[in-house]
């Protein structure tokens, strides 16, 4: 199944703003929605609040390979491995 988004290019001249309170998480980000948002909880995970993101950033975020270069190096090291896996598998190895 092929992701889609509903980005657009306009999004990076829409400009935005977000705060996150002191101590609470960020436990979903949901940047290919028409109105994106990220999900909150606070500490003790009781309270859940579903919060509008800027949309350059979730236009940028969602275009590109976000994360560090630790993160983008480990993704393609596990896909590497699930290849090989696979191929393994297939062989009867």
């Amino acid at each position: 199944m092929k992701h889609t988004s509903c980005k657009i290019p306009e999004w990076q001249e829409a400009g935005g703003a977000i705060e996150i309170p002191v101590g609470w998480f960020v436990c979903g980000a949901y940047f290919d929605v028409a109105e994106p948002y990220i999900e909150i909880s606070d500490p003790d995970c009781l309270d859940r609040v579903k919060l509008p993101f800027p949309k350059p950033l979730a236009y940028y975020l969602s275009t590109h390979w976000c994360g560090s270069a630790c993160m983008h190096e480990s993704i393609e090291d596990g896909a590497k491995r699930e290849v090989q896996n696979t191929i393994k598998q297939a062989l009867g190895l």
